[in-house]
């Protein structure tokens, strides 16, 4: 993810005196110091727009939560001259993205050592690639998801604990695969679309059947073509079902196998990597042992010339004194190297160890041909049921096809009393809705199996950020707090989700926190998510957060600040808003800083923006808290 370095923002009137901000970002803290209406927010909206651009509905499902562009079309006289360029570090590639405020288009970029690219179509797509690319994205979309919904905490306060969508789609993205989640959220995104065509079918059948009591006569009318017509539609209805009621264990099955393939692929990689390492170390102890028994054979005149080197200090070749070559001869010894070539050899080495070695690989090797030889059969017995099933929905599908759809819109406008033309419907309307059925429950089985795999193999990635977020939770509370994964409540959540645990209880709605516990721990998650991709990318990012001191009260601002410091010392940075007031953050958070550093480390808006008259009143004051803070 992104460390920034750098942020020049121009033709921003009448936001700054003269509509320039030039901003250069240490590691560790960086603090936006001002009153309300200056601009902060707005500044670290321009790094987010210039890094990821918009927040549309891929970003945020609620649209009042979704910005872009027009945003600062307000706020800004000239938005079409309005620029930004931020320079951050992706891994080790360097990159400048500059950006106009009016247009979702990239003005110009650079990527690593190589020129600037001004025209617009060809910038976007090159700062795309190179994006993916130092990032080891598989899509542009990934990297624009992270920085908007985890790396950036805005003023509305989306949180990331309790919203399980979110939060699933970043922790798997983390700690697992992108391309398994996008799997993921297809499945979640379609089972969610069958859920709701299922409850609309179940409403529309509902009205079918009242509107048919409330027209057919008790008196059975002679048969007629359309009776016969529909006696075949009832031939096919129970064909379908019967067709379905086989498919629906075959599923099973394959759901069954695939948790046993996914459990013997992992032992079967366990037992690869051990007799990688059993091989290694067989093939050191049998160098040792052949150099062992050639020594036996060798001749006396090279064992005196050793001797001659070991004890008496004597060169083997020329016979003249030389401690230095002595002395390095025994050191090499000592560490149990050759005392010649100063190569790693072991001593002492029995015919009966290298037995055991052999004896403990061909017992390795044994149980690695019976699981190769258990997956071969396994995926041999599911491309078995696949078949199956593939036969038994292509049946089904002839059938379906030739029985009439039913559309919700029909149903529901439906007008007339003819009570042939409602059974039909009303048949034709429960297949759909057994169809429907099957569907969702294939559904449902397909994500609890990926999300098994997924739970599987990463279980040691989740226990890891586990206890870094428990880490930044109890610098938070000053108590101890956990961050527990918990089965979600929602109807079609098939995953857990994290959530903090403290004073004894696990807060499992946003509402089980006070306003100030529900900020500060969801900011704590979120570095702890930023500091855990950073250890498996070997990488520094930048948190960006607009701090909700206002939730804070005196007894906890040691705590955050004491949060954010955490999140310093491990070499991430931060790009902070603060008010100008007593008993903020921004204080405890510099203190540790020489008062140079300090200086370096904040921007003072009171004197970059035009103040309101109010705050012209104030500014002296402004500016005493200001010299108190940098000291």
């Amino acid at each position: 993810m992104p460390k920034i370095r750098r942020v020049s923002s121009t033709g921003f009137e009448p936001i700054f005196s003269d509509g320039r901000l030039d901003l250069d970002l240490p590691s560790g803290p960086f603090l936006l110091l001002g009153g309300n209406g200056l601009g902060k927010t707005t500044t670290l909206q321009t790094v987010i727009f210039a890094l990821a651009g918009d927040a549309g509905s891929d970003i945020e499902e609620k649209t009042e939560f979704q910005w872009g562009a027009s945003y600062f079309k307000n706020r800004l006289n000239k938005p079409q001259e309005a620029e930004v360029e931020v320079e951050f570090a992706l891994g080790d590639t360097k990159i400048i993205v500059r950006r106009r405020m009016n247009s979702r288009t990239i003005r110009g970029v650079k990527i690593g050592g190589q020129a600037w690219i001004h025209d617009s179509t060809e910038a976007t797509q090159k700062y795309e690639e190179g994006v993916c690319a130092a990032g080891a994205y598989e899509c542009f979309d990934d990297f624009r998801y992270l920085v908007h919904r985890l790396c950036y905490l805005g003023e509305s306060r989306r949180s990331l604990v309790w919203d399980q969508g979110a939060q699933l789609r970043i922790v798997m993205m983390v700690c697992g695969d992108a391309e398994m989640e996008r799997e993921f959220r297809k499945l979640r995104s379609t089972l969610k679309e069958t859920d709701s065509e299922l409850r609309h079918t179940h409403v529309d059948i509902g009205s079918l059947e009242r509107r048919l009591s409330q027209i057919e006569t008790p008196k059975k009318a002679a048969r007629s073509d359309d009776d016969e017509k529909g006696d075949g539609i009832q031939i096919a209805i129970r064909i379908s079902a019967e067709l379905e009621a086989e498919l629906l264990p075959l599923s099973k099955m394959r759901l069954k196998l695939r948790e046993k393939l996914v459990a013997i692929r992992k032992e079967l990689i366990g037992i690869n990597n051990e007799l990688e390492h059993l091989q290694v170390t067989f093939s050191q102890l049998e160098d040792a042992f052949v150099l062992k028994t050639l020594r036996g054979m060798e001749n006396s005149s090279a064992a005196l010339a050793l001797h001659k080197l070991l004890i008496h200090e004597l060169c083997p070749f020329c016979t003249k004194k030389t401690t230095t070559l002595a002395a390095q001869a025994r050191e090499a010894v000592a560490q149990k190297k050759c005392p010649i070539c100063g190569q790693q050899h072991a001593s002492d080495i029995s015919a009966d160890e290298i037995g055991k070695l052999r004896q403990e690989i061909a017992a390795k090797t044994i149980r690695q041909d019976e699981l190769q030889k258990l997956l071969e059969g396994i995926e041999e017995e599911e491309a078995r049921l696949i078949s199956r099933e593939v036969n038994i929905k292509d049946k089904l599908n002839i059938i379906v096809a030739k029985l009439p759809r039913v559309q919700f819109a029909e149903v529901s406008g439906l007008v007339g009393s003819n009570p042939k033309e409602i059974r039909e419907r009303l048949r034709t309307t429960r297949t759909h809705y057994s169809q429907l059925e099957l569907k969702k429950k294939n559904l449902e089985e397909d994500m609890e199996g990926k999300y098994k795999s997924f739970s599987n193999l990463c279980a040691r990635r989740l226990s890891q950020l586990s206890a870094l977020a428990s880490e930044y939770g109890n610098k938070f509370l000053g108590a101890p707090c956990n961050f527990v994964m918990t089965p979600s409540r929602e109807r079609l959540s098939l995953f857990s989700f994290f959530v903090p645990e403290f004073e004894e209880k696990r807060r499992e709605s946003p509402e089980s926190c006070s306003e100030s516990e529900r900020f500060f721990l969801d900011i704590a998650f979120r570095m702890a998510v930023i500091v855990f991709a950073g250890l498996l990318s070997k990488t520094r990012s930048t948190f960006i957060c607009e701090t909700p001191e206002n939730a804070l009260d005196l007894a906890y601002t040691e705590n955050v600040a004491a949060m954010f410091q955490k999140f310093s010392y491990d070499g991430y940075s931060l790009l902070l808003t603060a008010n100008l007031q007593l008993g903020g953050v921004a204080k405890p958070l510099l203190d540790a800083y020489p008062k140079k550093d300090k200086e370096k480390r904040t921007i003072n808006l009171i004197e970059k923006c035009p103040l309101s008259g109010v705050q012209a009143e104030k500014k002296k004051e402004f500016m005493r808290v200001y010299r108190g803070i940098i000291g």
